[in-house]
């Protein structure tokens, strides 16, 4: 299991401390890090028990010819089976600013 500890960031990356993000049970993982050439403007799911996965928007957005399950193989190798994942966009109803993860924690 991981923890998710978000806090809200504005459009410049700035930290919103009054956010109140706290902990939520997803993550999202933009794939230009994996992915450099292909993975422009396209993310993956992380859920707390370290597994990856596609909402079906993030599906959607996917090039064709691209298996999902084969993305998530190249992300899997690339984050250690997501033991080296630090930050990454929350996943959540309650903010309404964007998220990035302060920390990652196996619990």
């Amino acid at each position: 299991m991981f923890r998710f500890v978000c806090q809200g960031s504005d459009k410049n990356g700035n930290p919103i401390t009054t956010s109140g993000c706290g902990e939520v049970s997803s993550a999202i993982i933009d794939l230009s890090i994996p992915l450099p050439k292909w993975g422009e403007g396209k993310s993956v799911s992380l859920n707390k028990s370290g597994s990856f996965y596609f909402t079906p928007d993030q599906e959607k957005a996917l090039s064709k010819g691209k298996l999902p399950s084969e993305i998530i193989e190249v992300v899997n190798q690339w984050s250690g089976n997501a033991k080296f994942l630090a930050y990454g966009a929350c996943q959540t109803k309650d903010c309404k600013h964007d998220v990035m993860i302060i920390s990652v924690k196996e619990s």
